[in-house]
């Protein structure tokens, strides 16, 4: 694992190098995190010539940009990703653009990908099996998160890496925390994480960040919390509860949350991006506008 430490944030966005007859990566990191990444590479004495994939989990843009910049030291390596996502990846001006106006200031933080070319791209289709020889690893489709989002697991070892559909976890806290954009999809997230329960799976590979063990408890804990913060945060939207309320309820009802609410306030990106994840749990019918408190 190296820790692509963006703007120099530690055990926050982790890439995984996987090291069989082929070596690959699950992750690019974001462009923030480029040369980090590249470091940490040479440290551990990856032979850039030798990674044949980046395994992408998605398009958002702390998943790939730090790749993306370094590429041409990685002259056989293709990047492997949600066949949604690839023209963006070919053409990132748009999603940056998107992620400037969703993100703000973190957008910076990450910074912009650079283009990859199309002929070294690959969608990774649910259930294909990339071969590193003796090591395979299988394409998990899992929406919900993003409409282009895929996990990826390793049979043999039962290891997990699932980007964002099981939540970003803080090892010192043994704590989990919602990874909700504005936008979400939670039926299509809660079928992912049964789809990854059904996997039977011993070790999550998080990308936010780091392994952990009792993967499928885990699994489990996430889906129960998703259904907490969304029941919670509609009741407090229906009575007209502001912002402070809400995280109040949160903290009351969610024990993960109540352990992680001060790591969270200091995080320089989760901290930030504390109301957007708020946000996705937002149903239709509501005002997109979260009251302010008065």
């Amino acid at each position: 694992m190296i820790d692509a430490k963006p703007f120099g944030i530690e055990n926050f966005t982790a890439v995984y190098v996987l090291r069989g007859e082929k070596a690959a990566l699950i992750e690019g990191g974001p462009a923030s995190g480029a040369e980090r990444l590249l470091t940490g590479l040479r440290e551990i004495g990856v032979d850039l010539k030798e990674i044949a994939y980046i395994m992408v989990t998605h398009i958002h843009v702390d998943h790939w940009g730090g790749a993306s910049l370094i590429l041409d030291e990685m002259p056989n390596a293709k990047v492997i990703a949600h066949p949604k996502g690839l023209t963006h990846m070919a053409n990132p001006d748009k999603l940056w653009e998107q992620s400037k106006a969703v993100l703000g200031e973190v957008a910076d933080i990450f910074g912009k990908p650079a283009p990859i070319p199309v002929e070294r791209l690959i969608p990774a289709e649910d259930g294909m099996i990339i071969n590193l020889g003796d090591m395979e690893i299988q394409v998990i489709e899992t929406l919900g998160h993003a409409p282009h989002h895929v996990s990826y697991y390793e049979r043999l070892s039962g290891s997990l890496f699932p980007g964002e559909t099981a939540g970003m976890h803080v090892k010192d806290l043994n704590a989990i925390i919602p990874a909700t954009p504005p936008v979400i999809i939670l039926e299509k997230l809660f079928e992912s994480i049964d789809k990854l329960i059904r996997l039977n799976p011993e070790i999550i590979y998080y990308t936010h960040f780091g392994p952990a063990d009792n993967a499928v408890e885990k699994l489990n804990v996430y889906a129960k919390q998703l259904r907490i913060w969304s029941s919670t945060i509609n009741e407090c939207l229906r009575n007209n509860e502001d912002y402070d309320a809400i995280l109040a309820r949160l903290m009351e009802r969610d024990p993960n949350f109540k352990v992680a609410f001060e790591y969270i306030r200091k995080h320089p990106v989760i901290g930030r991006a504390l109301k957007s994840i708020i946000q996705g749990f937002i149903v239709n019918g509501f005002s997109c506008k979260i009251p302010s408190k008065s």
